[in-house]
């Protein structure tokens, strides 16, 4: 992994932090990781949450992740409908929207996360991951819903 990686994933796992704590966490210098923070802030990647000033001397700035360097789309069916919508790396929900079901349950779900994507305005490609949660068994080696409760006609469906 590229050290501009793991200060990214470092920020990304453990939250906000100084350039200090960055340098001390990964053991890297202080010219090597001044060069790749300005990176990091002119691509956009990461933003300054604030600043802390610690008695005498600069204040210390905090590092973040851009919250909206990507996005989490969710996806939940209750039993009657679809519920959904993309959130930044903050939890801040962007969009949102429902869907009722029919019949065809993955059919249905997948244009229901294309819609939420098109509707949103949001770029497809920041798109880091899709949730769906859904009420009964999974059989997770072979991606297939044992029976979603309640829906008999339902069971045996693929994901």
């Amino acid at each position: 992994m590229r050290k501009k990686d793991t200060i990214l994933d470092l920020i990304l796992k453990e939250g906000p932090m100084s350039r200090q704590e960055i340098i001390s966490k990964l053991n890297i210098g202080r010219v090597t990781a001044g060069k790749i923070i300005r990176k990091l802030l002119e691509e956009k990647k990461i933003v300054e949450e604030g600043k802390i000033s610690k008695g005498k001397g600069r204040a210390i700035s905090i590092l973040k992740v851009n919250p909206d360097l990507y996005y989490i789309l969710a996806v939940s069916y209750d039993g009657r409908k679809i519920i959904g919508g993309i959130i930044n790396l903050e939890r801040k929900i962007l969009y949102r929207d429902s869907f009722p079901i029919k019949k065809n349950f993955v059919k249905e779900i997948i244009s229901f996360i294309k819609k939420l994507m098109e509707d949103s305005k949001i770029d497809k490609r920041k798109i880091l991951s899709i949730g769906i949660s859904i009420p009964g068994s999974l059989d997770i080696k072979r991606g297939k819903v044992i029976g979603l409760r309640g829906k008999k006609y339902w069971e045996e469906v693929y994901l």
